[in-house]
């Protein structure tokens, strides 16, 4: 962050190059202030979970293992167990009110209309204001960062694809310009881009789609991820595709397409994403009436 960014709103630049040089001594308002932009302010740190004893830390283990492969229902039941366990602290009413937003909405529950009320009334228990905030300039930390995912997710969803687009690019640039968190950020980098593939995808928009596909297979091979490498890769052989159909291809060819989409079969079956796997395999006998002849 630079010293421009860190000052805005809060004092002048000169004022923060004097504060880092032990030359000036800042007040407590520009100290809460400056900490509240870099994400360290005291008070936000129960944004986290603080853990429990050991059989509660092993539920909230398998509440997000049961989210991640999306069995919803399974993880509603625990999530409804950590909530008779939790104490009443911010950190704990956020997090169930946020993982109850988001069953709610994936099951059906309630409208997305309200699972995003319920996401921001969880944002609003670390961050003041938080529909006030400019989603790329807040320094929002990763429990935050999932809450925001939700809702964009949650637009995505009804198919409302321009507003999940909106959050989506504001919380992408916000990553790449610092807020981005060890280990946890990466994954939600992962899972913005994707989100964002899919989204420019639906509003036809391919040649942005294609860019992010092929940011996704970057960031996943530098991680050495292969929880979404899997997608990008079908992903851009999809957009590859779209682009050769509407004749606005330019730099690749037919021929570049077919080995997209052999690459993406190949390294689904060395995964072990049957379904993928069997998807794409469809796709190119249709597409080129052969059998994928390496598999």
């Amino acid at each position: 962050m630079t010293q421009e960014m860190l000052s805005e709103g809060i004092c002048s630049p000169q004022t923060v190059s004097r504060i880092e040089n032990g030359r000036q001594k800042p007040g407590r308002a520009i100290s809460r202030q400056m900490m509240e932009r870099l994400g360290k302010e005291k008070g936000r740190g129960y944004a986290i979970v603080p853990m429990g004893d050991a059989q509660v830390q092993e539920e909230i283990q398998r509440y997000e293992d049961l989210m991640e492969k999306g069995e919803y229902k399974a993880a509603d039941r625990i999530i409804r167990k950590l909530e008779g366990v939790f104490g009443d602290t911010p950190a704990h009413r956020q997090y169930i009110l946020g993982g109850k937003a988001h069953i709610g909405w994936k099951l059906r529950q309630i409208t997305g209309e309200e699972g995003r009320a319920m996401l921001w009334e969880a944002l609003g228990l670390s961050v003041p204001n938080p529909m006030q905030q400019e989603l790329s300039r807040y320094p929002w930390i990763g429990h935050e960062l999932l809450l925001l995912y939700g809702i964009a997710d949650s637009y995505y969803g009804e198919g409302k694809y321009q507003e999940a687009v909106s959050m989506l690019e504001g919380i992408y640039c916000g990553l790449g310009s610092g807020y981005r968190i060890p280990g946890q950020g990466q994954k939600i980098e992962l899972m913005v881009m994707e989100r964002l593939m899919g989204a420019y995808g639906k509003l036809g928009q391919y040649r942005k789609a294609l860019g992010y596909a092929e940011r996704g297979i970057e960031a996943s091979r530098q991680e050495k991820s292969s929880e979404r490498f899997v997608p990008f890769l079908e992903g851009k052989a999809q957009n590859m595709e779209h682009l050769l159909e509407l004749g606005e291809a330019g730099e690749f060819s037919w021929e570049d397409y077919k080995e997209a989409l052999r690459q993406a079969i190949a390294i689904a079956s060395a995964l072990g994403k049957k379904k993928q796997k069997k998807r794409m395999q469809k796709h190119y006998q249709e597409r080129f009436g052969e059998e994928p002849w390496w598999l």
